[in-house]
């Protein structure tokens, strides 16, 4: 088993507006679109131009492996518009991953698959706390993660990292 086996054991998972289900191999062509994307790579440390060739057959073994990401599907259509990752990184302990296309930003898909990752995380995978690291100029991935009650808790040169825990969740979801 792998650290992003129980997530994927819950997939699919459909709300309103977004489709979570498993990375398929038809779906790595559109996901390199997606990573190699220039306004995207501004904000992820994803293949430059031209390193299809290398970054296909790495992605493939991923599925093959179940290891990939989860698809972040349109719910009205089967148009993959991002990835997203809840990996156990220690016992009781995840990290949430979201990247979605440049075109699909701004219209709450972000915001609907964080709450339905941090739903599963804390309420179906009984974890203590979630962990989530932004670049440190991408202000719209750190305005999402504080406005989900996440601290910020520390910065490298090219880093930010963030940790919700548990009970903050929980106290936020109250309100």
């Amino acid at each position: 088993m792998n650290s992003n086996s129980l997530f994927l054991a819950r997939l699919p998972i459909v709300t309103p507006g977004v489709s979570i289900v498993r990375m398929e191999l038809g779906d790595l062509d559109r996901l390199y679109e997606i990573e190699s994307d220039p306004i995207t790579r501004t904000h992820l440390a994803g293949p430059g131009p031209g390193a299809k060739k290398d970054w296909i057959p790495k992605a493939r073994a991923m599925v093959l492996d179940e290891m990939a990401p989860g698809a972040v599907r349109l719910s009205n259509s089967d148009a993959i518009i991002g990835r997203c990752t809840l990996s156990c990184s220690s016992p009781d302990s995840y990290s949430l991953e979201i990247v979605l296309a440049s075109a699909f930003l701004g219209h709450g898909y972000g915001t609907e698959v964080r709450r339905t990752l941090l739903r599963v995380a804390f309420d179906e995978l009984g974890a203590y706390q979630v962990t989530a690291y932004t670049k440190l100029l991408n202000a719209r991935a750190r305005a999402l993660a504080l406005s989900a009650g996440f601290k910020e808790t520390s910065t490298d040169n090219f880093w930010r990292y963030f940790t919700l825990s548990q009970a903050d969740y929980h106290s936020l979801e109250m309100e």
